[in-house]
């Protein structure tokens, strides 16, 4: 069983959601898998979740790390989740007070991971110093290539593209695979539509889809590659929404 967990909005408990059906199917004797296939830090915005990140010495997301104490996966994190982003702080000095690229993810996009190979994005020379010395502990231990901003979307395309396969070899080493897709993305890749079940966080209340309900969703709404969440429930208008996640997991999937 593949089952898909996305949110609608950001930081609405996808991870903690994902804990709990971990742990739920393991309890009944199955064999469960976790993964995030691409996700991305702001080391600003989440500072313990970039702690953790100097602390295990890699690149790779706080919620695998989290929920992977739980699974005990033998897979390496470049399986798990084998797309990162680490974003850091843009030193507006530096930029000429050029404020726009406050809201610009790439321009703020300091490491990107696909797999085992690391890119340091330059020029680095953007991003507050400090921050930019604090990841040079990890980035001393391995090789590395350097790419250009422009370079970062196609970069981060191809890399969405392996983890198509990434996903079908877990799929078919799991008997329950759980996917977490990233901030508010109606999916991660397209190997995860193809989902059992979709479980739709959304702020203090939890709902079940047919896989094959959302994926027709998705599609009615554009299945871009970057389509949001909620663009598909507003389609879908999903039905009986559980305040209680174990009610959600007992009722809905431990069921089927």
């Amino acid at each position: 069983m593949l089952i898909l967990v996305v949110g609608v909005g950001q930081h609405v408990g996808k991870t903690k959601v994902a804990e709990e059906i971990v742990k739920a199917f393991k309890e009944e004797g199955f064999a469960v898998t976790f993964s995030k296939p691409l996700s991305t830090l702001n080391a600003f915005y989440h500072a313990k979740a970039f702690e953790r990140i100097l602390e295990v010495g890699e690149f790779v997301s706080h919620d695998v790390l989290r929920v992977n104490e739980l699974v005990k996966s033998e897979e390496g994190f470049e399986v798990l989740n084998p797309v990162f982003s680490l974003l850091l702080p843009i030193d507006l000095e530096s930029v000429d007070w050029n404020t726009a690229s406050l809201d610009s993810p790439i321009f703020q996009t300091a490491i990107i991971r696909v797999e085992k190979s690391t890119y340091v994005v330059e020029p680095v020379s953007r991003f507050v110093k400090s921050f930019f010395e604090r990841i040079e502990g990890i980035l001393r231990k391995r090789e590395f290539s350097r790419v250009e901003i422009d370079e970062v979307d196609d970069l981060l395309l191809s890399g969405r593209e392996l983890t198509n396969d990434i996903l079908r070899k877990l799929k078919r080493k799991s008997e329950v695979l759980v996917v977490e897709s990233s901030g508010n993305l109606a999916y991660p890749n397209e190997e995860s539509l193809e989902a059992d079940r979709v479980v739709i966080v959304t702020p203090g209340k939890y709902f079940v889809c047919d896989g094959e309900r959302y994926r027709r969703a998705a599609e009615i709404a554009g299945r871009l590659m970057y389509l949001r969440c909620e663009d598909v429930v507003e389609i879908l208008k999903p039905k009986r929404g559980y305040e209680n996640i174990k009610n959600l997991i007992k009722m809905e999937l431990l069921n089927h």
